[in-house]
């Protein structure tokens, strides 16, 4: 591949979000000529720290910095290029209309009117599920196997996998695991917890867009997104069961608590421009424009 400068490279990355820098980086040190192409005026995707509201900045995803594969990390070095962690384990807070909000960390749970009971649940609960992606986890860097017509890699993986699965959980978990991973989530955790917190609404919102091609090879796109109006309802009823000599005592007060609150995610405008290389593929652009000090939320009275 060439550019107008007659320079070549082994591979254009299309994006300078954080899976394309990435891409970009392994194949850099692999020794390969790698250049990334991004519209927007910065390169991250969505990594950027960006305006929340006012003055206040955050990481787009740095809620989801948890996921970062250690491997990763490890294989480019980011500490050395400047990653710091301002901390590793902090709670996730789910916000209640009326302040008793529910705070969450990796195996414990307060708040948000959740009973004893369930906070020990949480607990095994979450011990267990880290235990199934320790037992999963090797998967994620190495490609799927295809079941049906495997190389000598994926029957390495697959016999791994087995091996994990029944001599590193046991057989009582594994078991366990089978009859998890085809359930709905709501039937787990049915089965798990006592505390009914039922969540509905509906949202509305429309999409505008356009196509122009002002010859074969260039098309020029504009898309708008309108914002998005949500009315959610929150539904909650709770009961307490004791365990005595004498049977199972149970208190329900059969009071449903409701709570509504509307949310609107702001308007999104986008323009696009792609270069058609024939029948042998494209190269396009994308610049999206949010303003994100428009989202509002609104309680009910």
């Amino acid at each position: 591949m060439t550019n107008k400068s007659n320079k070549s490279y082994d591979a254009i990355i299309v994006g300078g979000g954080h899976n394309g820098l990435v891409c970009a980086a392994y194949l850099a040190k692999a020794g390969k000529s790698v250049v990334v192409l991004e519209a927007k005026d910065q390169v991250g995707g969505a990594a950027v720290t960006g305006e929340l509201t006012g003055d206040k900045k955050v990481s787009t995803v740095s809620h989801f910095l948890n996921q970062l594969n250690g491997t990763v990390s490890k294989d480019l070095n980011l500490s050395k290029h400047g990653l710091k962690m301002a901390a590793t384990d902090v709670s996730t807070i789910a916000l209640n209309v009326n302040g008793d909000h529910m705070h969450l960390t990796k195996n414990t749970v307060k708040g948000g009117g959740i009973s004893v009971d369930d906070a020990a649940n949480y607990k095994v609960f979450m011990d267990l599920i880290h235990e199934y992606a320790d037992t999963l986890g090797f998967l994620i860097d190495q490609p799927p196997f295809d079941i049906l017509n495997m190389d000598f890699d994926g029957k390495v993986s697959a016999l791994k996998l087995g091996w994990k699965l029944r001599f590193g959980l046991g057989a009582e978990k594994m078991s366990e695991f089978m009859r998890m991973i085809g359930m709905n989530i709501r039937d787990v955790l049915d089965d798990e917890f006592e505390n009914e917190l039922l969540t509905t609404g509906e949202g509305f919102s429309f999409q505008l867009g356009a196509i122009y091609k002002p010859n074969n090879n260039i098309r020029l796109g504009l898309s708008y997104q309108s914002p998005v109006w949500y009315e959610m309802i929150d539904e909650l009823r709770q009961f307490i069961s004791s365990a005595k000599n004498s049977g199972l005592d149970t208190i329900d007060p059969q009071v449903t608590n409701i709570y509504e609150y509307k949310l609107s995610i702001p308007s999104r405008l986008s323009g696009g421009l792609a270069y058609v290389f024939g029948t042998k593929g494209l190269i396009s652009f994308q610049y999206d424009r949010v303003n994100y000090q428009n989202t509002s939320f609104d309680i009910g009275n």
